[in-house]
């Protein structure tokens, strides 16, 4: 008897949260069963917008990885991103980085200033390691990518950031060797005195 009124009482306040749902619940919240088949057949089949984001993602990704070598936020399987996040590597100062690629008319999101970090997590009686958590967020620029880009807008959202990284002395962070290689092949070029590629710091 007592396991029974305690299932009983479990369920009612099990109801309790529905029951105030349905109170807010307008006509227009209820699932649309038209709507949402209508969004499936956008997304699915060999040229629907899931197979096209998917291809204008691995484009762009490719061009970051083989142009520009910086680090990239790995790609998530089960999710269709709208963006491709680029680690600035350090030393590189972040808010310079992100100036140079607006001035190549790169269309990147800078991550503080579209998820900024809570004012009181950088107080003194903040999270620890406050600063270092922003520092690590300043450091991150989402290049958009679109399923409906075209080849022009693709390559662009590559070249921004590498003409940034280039000008910056961080192109194929990733690729120590391929990086001294390039500075090497700059200072053949041009001779000691050249204003192009030369490495931030000392790859290990």
């Amino acid at each position: 008897m007592l396991q029974r009124c305690i299932g009983e009482l479990s369920r009612r306040e099990r109801t309790l949260p529905a029951l105030a749902l349905d109170a807010l619940t307008q006509p227009d919240d209820l699932p649309d069963a038209a709507l949402a088949l209508a969004q499936l057949r956008r997304l699915a089949g060999s040229d629907g917008l899931a197979a096209r984001q998917g291809a204008a993602l691995a484009t762009v990704r490719q061009g970051l990885e083989e142009a520009a070598g910086l680090p990239l936020l790995a790609a998530n399987p089960v999710v269709l991103a709208h963006h491709i996040a680029v680690r600035i590597p350090a030393p590189c100062d972040a808010a310079t980085f992100y100036a140079y690629v607006l001035g190549e008319q790169t269309p990147v999101r800078w991550l503080p200033a579209l998820r900024p970090l809570h004012y009181a997590a950088i107080r003194a009686d903040g999270v620890p390691n406050g600063s270092a958590t922003a520092d690590c967020l300043a450091r991150v620029l989402l290049v958009p990518v679109g399923p409906d880009d075209t080849a022009e807008e693709l390559k662009h959202a590559v070249l921004g950031i590498t003409k940034a990284a280039d000008y910056l002395g961080v192109r194929w962070t990733t690729d120590p060797a391929r990086a001294a290689w390039y500075a090497e092949l700059m200072t053949a070029w041009y001779g000691l005195d050249h204003d192009a590629f030369r490495p931030l710091r000392v790859y290990p």
